[in-house]
């Protein structure tokens, strides 16, 4: 049942963020697609809402060593520059709400943790591999497209030259 009534609120979820774009993909210097992922609460999520702040979209599955390892750095950039605008939206790829939860149990991160478990959002934005970063400017551009860890050190940096 549980499992139902999240494929029927993402199911609104893709409808409301606009699947007439379902070509749409992420792309450096273009507009960021929408994202069609739920939060802890099933509830959508809307890139739009964080417009005027710098977003770093990150994908990662539970099993990934490096994208376990980058999550508490991520986080203590997140913790250092939010006041400033910064966000991070963690974007689960393919797993149940149940293997999020206990992923942010084990990692204990501030940020929250997405769930695309259909894998709408991490193919608009072009994920082969995991983790993948995406950060968004203030506007809801597309700065930067990275396969791979981000450092903690490469993540300040690049936000901070959008903020």
């Amino acid at each position: 049942m549980i499992r139902l009534l999240s494929a029927l609120a993402l199911s609104t979820t893709v409808a409301l963020c606009g699947c007439n774009k379902k070509d749409e993909t992420a792309e450096v210097g273009q507009e960021a697609p929408a994202i069609a992922a739920l939060n802890d609460d099933s509830q959508p999520v809307d890139l739009a809402d964080y417009r005027g702040k710098v977003v770093l979209v990150n994908f990662w599955r539970a099993e990934c060593g490096p994208c376990l390892r980058e999550m508490p750095e991520h986080d203590k950039v997140y913790q250092r520059l939010k006041k400033d605008g910064f966000e991070i939206l963690a974007v689960n790829v393919g797993q149940s709400q149940k293997v999020i939860h206990d992923a942010q149990r084990r990692i204990g991160v501030s940020f929250p943790l997405l769930s695309d478990e259909l894998e709408i959002t991490s193919r608009r934005y072009r994920v082969i591999a995991v983790p993948t970063s995406v950060i968004v400017d203030r506007e809801g551009i597309v700065r930067d497209w990275k396969p791979g860890p981000m450092t903690e050190d490469e993540l300040e940096e690049k936000v901070e030259a959008l903020l």
